[in-house]
């Protein structure tokens, strides 16, 4: 998993275009108008994303079995703990990528809360 730096950030616009709900805190991430972070699976020419903010948002590959394992670690031991007991909202641009959050957090207590 890489970190990008904010002159990267473009590079990932395409994956949370057709992104249904809170789409304007991803972009506004990916425009470098909100603070954030980028991960993804390889820096040049990434196929898994994961913008972490206030809210994290994941889009492309879901069946990356590395990057998984490296956003679970993340959403572990950096993101959750940063919390303080806050609840953490991720977003999905796909009902796979749902199901596989529910897989890398199976051992938290995680309400799926699905938009109309």
């Amino acid at each position: 998993m890489y970190q990008l730096s904010e002159e990267e950030y473009g590079q990932v616009l395409p994956f949370f275009e057709g992104l249904q709900v809170d789409r304007l805190a991803a972009l506004s991430v990916i425009r470098g108008t909100y603070p954030g972070r980028i991960f993804v699976d390889r820096k040049k020419g990434p196929t898994a994303v994961l913008i972490g903010a206030s809210t994290c948002y994941l889009g492309g590959n879901e069946r990356n079995a590395v990057f998984n394992e490296q956003l679970k670690d993340l959403l572990a031991t950096e993101i959750l703990p940063g919390l303080e007991g806050r609840p953490l909202f991720i977003f999905s641009t796909s009902d796979e990528w749902k199901n596989t959050v529910d897989e890398l957090l199976k051992d938290y207590s995680v309400i799926r809360v699905s938009s109309i």
